[in-house]
C-alpha cells in the first residue's frame, strides 16, 4: 500500500504536499524501504529453516 501510494505521488509530481513544501512523496519512498525490509527480515526469520535446508 505505501509503495503504491509512494508511486502516485512521485507520478503526481507531489501535487497535493508541495503547497505546504511538505516532501510526502520521499517520506512514503522511505516508508515503503523500510516496510519492505522489515517484511523481508521477517519472512527469512520464519522460514530459515526451509531456506537453509534447500541449500
Amino acid at each position: 500500500m505505501t509503495q503504491m501510494i509512494a508511486i502516485c505521488l512521485l507520478l503526481l509530481n507531489n501535487i497535493v504536499f508541495a503547497y505546504w513544501h511538505i516532501p510526502m512523496d520521499q517520506i512514503m519512498i522511505w516508508l515503503a524501504t523500510v516496510i519492505s525490509f522489515v517484511s523481508g527480515v521477517d519472512y527469512f526469520m520464519k522460514n530459515r529453516q526451509y531456506i537453509m535446508e534447500s541449500m
